[in-house]
């Protein structure tokens, strides 16, 4: 996929994985307007990256649909059993902190940014609803 003017994000972002590559984490939070884009950049940074890379995916909803950790719940299904566990309990933010910065300590597979199926859909809403 051919992007517009995007070189200089596309740069910040293969920084942020060059970093994180020689163990030195990073969190990248691409912001912006609807529609400007920014699934489009993220989907054409990870497409470009080595089979294996890990890549860990969440977004925001519509402030009129609030979703506590929300980003975090999307990442149910890549992660460890007790972090998908205890974003569907409702845990603790400081627990699911703690569970989280231990599964990004440990090598996984990278995770498709193809558009969520109905039934993922509906496993998120039930997680919100939780």
């Amino acid at each position: 996929m051919e992007l517009l003017e995007r070189e200089g994000a596309l740069a910040v972002l293969a920084e942020a994985h060059a970093d994180a590559a020689r163990g030195d984490g990073r969190v990248v939070v691409v912001t912006g307007e609807a529609g400007i884009g920014k699934t489009s950049l993220v989907t054409r940074f990870v497409g470009d990256l080595a089979p294996g890379a890990r890549v860990l995916v969440g977004t925001c909803d519509d402030l009129s649909i609030p979703r506590p950790l929300g980003p975090l719940h999307d990442l149910a299904g890549t992660v460890s059993g007790p972090l998908e566990e205890a974003l569907a309990g409702g845990a603790a933010p400081h627990e699911i902190h703690r569970l989280l910065i231990a599964d990004l300590k440990r090598p996984s597979p990278r995770r498709s940014l193809e558009e969520p199926t109905a039934a993922e859909l509906e496993r998120r809403a039930r997680l919100a609803d939780s």
